[in-house]
């Protein structure tokens, strides 16, 4: 028989780094942290529990290859650092999500809301799957053959280089168009390609 306690203990920190004791598990099996902010403390590829609701969740550079069972209901969400290859399992309408530093080519799962989205600094092939997302910022960076177009998609856009020098005008051209998603990809991409952009001139 599964020893909930004990898994919980081992695997995760309350926001005062002492071993979560307090939770709750409902009628469909998810685990329930209230009013703590919540820590995975051991490495592990897979998360040991399927979370329903958490306040926030912090799974910072501990071998993570998969999001599942990550909170139904959380505020926000920080696995930087990690080995994930997708968004997958990752439904929860999200004040942040920071997934830089992992192994994303695409953007492609099952995230659909998000006020921040941080994906700085993984090998992005595309950016498909933005453009099923409600998302007011996002967080990249720049490479020279990664189509840009599907940031638009976002309100805000921040995007940089090494050492996280900002893009001055490469952002300007793409704030400029921030919000208006398909609609405005053309007059964009026209911007684009006059500044020098041409390969990232694309959806």
């Amino acid at each position: 028989m599964v020893n909930m306690d004990q898994i919980m203990s081992t695997y995760f920190r309350s926001e005062t780094g002492r071993p979560l004791t307090e939770y709750e598990i409902d009628d469909a099996g998810l685990v329930n942290v209230f009013n703590n902010k919540l820590s995975l403390y051991k490495p592990t590829q897979k998360l040991p529990v399927k979370f329903g609701k958490v306040q926030e969740l912090m799974m910072f550079d501990k071998g993570l290859t998969t999001l599942e069972g990550v909170p139904i209901e959380c505020d926000g969400i920080v696995a930087a650092k990690n080995k994930l290859t997708n968004l997958a399992h990752c439904t929860a309408k999200l004040r942040y999500l920071n997934v830089s530093n992992n192994k994303l080519t695409t953007l492609e799962g099952s995230l659909r809301s998000v006020h921040m989205l941080d994906v700085m600094f993984n090998p992005l092939k595309s950016l498909d799957g933005l453009e099923n997302m409600e998302v007011n910022e996002i967080r990249i960076h720049y490479t020279e053959q990664l189509p840009l177009l599907k940031l638009l998609v976002a309100k805000e856009i921040f995007i940089v280089k090494h050492y996280m020098q900002e893009m001055v005008q490469l952002s300007e051209i793409l704030n400029k168009h921030a919000g208006t998603g398909k609609q405005g990809a053309i007059k964009c991409a026209a911007e684009l390609i006059k500044a020098g952009y041409k390969d990232n001139a694309r959806w």
